[in-house]
């Protein structure tokens, strides 16, 4: 509880095995029947092999608690909520979001995706065949023409799966999560490890983290890309960023006209 900044106040612990880290994700959803707000966290890392964890979170700011879920991968390195506003955990639709589950043990680590109908009990729904092993991933909505002229399942709306495979970003057109199309694969010169990234918020701009270019190429300095995503199938190079210093970048968020990147030695940029 950090209601009182200064003095934050610990409410509540879920026990795993030991691991270095773990990447949650957080989905809210209103449960019509009980008249309230509910809210879940979905805990990964391929650091153990205890699964993915299910965390009630809608009795805080009293408590939280570890729903009885058994998951069906022992690791995953990482895990997104597709169709979700991520300043709210909302849906950006009203649909139920697809979970998505990033480099598990399955498959070499291709994306998994299950639904969310049932937010406490995530189902499994597709494994695309032929994708590869996926590190990190970012998604969106379109509603714009380039769902009719660039997507393929869209209805009202295009759901964008943004797939960074460590060697190319791929995007899929994930409308129907039963029957995923990948629309497109982008890969730059320098790819090193193409490792994550993040969507500017007119949906315009894609802006990729490599996390090994700088420490293998001699001369190259903390490098941010940019794609212009006119045409899903066809990312452009919009153009990069280029820091100071040597140091790695890992991963950044978009909120507004800024981009926050964490580095592995420089802070926050």
């Amino acid at each position: 509880d950090v209601s009182d900044a200064e003095n934050p106040r610990e409410v509540g612990f879920v026990q795993g095995q030991q691991a270095v880290w773990r990447d949650i994700k957080v989905h809210q959803n209103y449960d019509a029947a009980a008249e309230r707000w509910r809210s879940y966290a979905y805990v990964t890392t391929d650091g153990a092999g205890d699964g993915m964890f299910v965390i009630d979170m809608s009795d805080l700011p009293h408590s939280i608690r570890r729903v009885s879920y058994s998951s069906d991968f022992s690791a995953a390195h990482n895990v997104l909520a597709a169709n979700t506003d991520f300043a709210t955990g909302l849906s950006a639709t009203g649909s139920a979001p697809s979970l998505i589950i990033a480099g598990s043990s399955f498959a070499n680590g291709q994306y998994r995706a299950y639904t969310l109908d049932n937010p406490a009990r995530p189902d499994f729904l597709e494994m695309p065949n032929g994708a590869g092993y996926m590190h990190d991933a970012a998604s969106m909505i379109i509603t714009d023409s380039r769902k009719d002229t660039q997507c393929v399942n869209a209805s009202s709306y295009c759901e964008v799966l943004i797939d960074f495979n460590e060697s190319t970003v791929d995007i899929w057109d994930i409308t129907l999560a039963t029957n995923p199309v990948q629309l497109s694969s982008t890969s730059y010169s320098e790819a090193r490890y193409v490792h994550s990234g993040w969507v500017s918020e007119d949906k315009q701009y894609l802006f990729v983290q490599d996390e090994l270019d700088e420490q293998r190429i001699g001369s190259l300095r903390t490098t941010l890309r940019g794609y212009s995503l006119a045409d899903l199938t066809n990312p452009q190079p919009s153009g990069n960023w280029v820091g100071p210093e040597k140091a790695i970048d890992h991963n950044g968020f978009v909120r507004g006209n800024r981009y926050y990147m964490s580095n592995y030695s420089r802070g926050l940029a």
